[in-house]
């Protein structure tokens, strides 16, 4: 997961060194979690699941409130027991990722990750 996250601040460095966005600093104000599913009811515009071909949710997204700042939610277990293989859960997770990251700048996945595997 790690990865997936340094990967995507790699790219918003980029990003940002041919325009000044702020995308790092509104990136760096966000918390990133892993649960090991999601909640029953995590089934709405902010969570990952159709987007990815996946009738259960990845990961989601949850807005900022009192008393923390948005957050970043990828599901460690709907995401091992959709992956064949390490190789497939890291490429996994750098997509869900990728995606959250995207949603919450306002971005589209590709603009941060030109190889952003979204399903046809």
């Amino acid at each position: 997961m790690l990865d997936a996250v340094d990967f995507v601040e790699e790219r918003l460095v980029a990003i940002e060194s041919t325009s000044a966005t702020g995308l790092v600093a509104a990136f760096d104000a966000v918390d990133i979690v892993v649960d090991d599913v999601g909640p029953a009811d995590d089934r709405d515009d902010t969570s990952v699941e159709s987007a990815l071909g996946s009738s259960v949710a990845l990961g989601r997204a949850e807005p900022a409130d009192d008393r923390r700042p948005v957050r970043l939610v990828v599901h460690r277990r709907p995401i091992e027991h959709r992956s064949r293989d390490p190789r497939e859960r890291d490429r996994l997770v750098r997509d869900v990722v990728v995606r959250l990251a995207a949603e919450i700048l306002a971005l589209d996945p590709r603009d941060l990750d030109p190889e952003y595997d979204a399903p046809d």
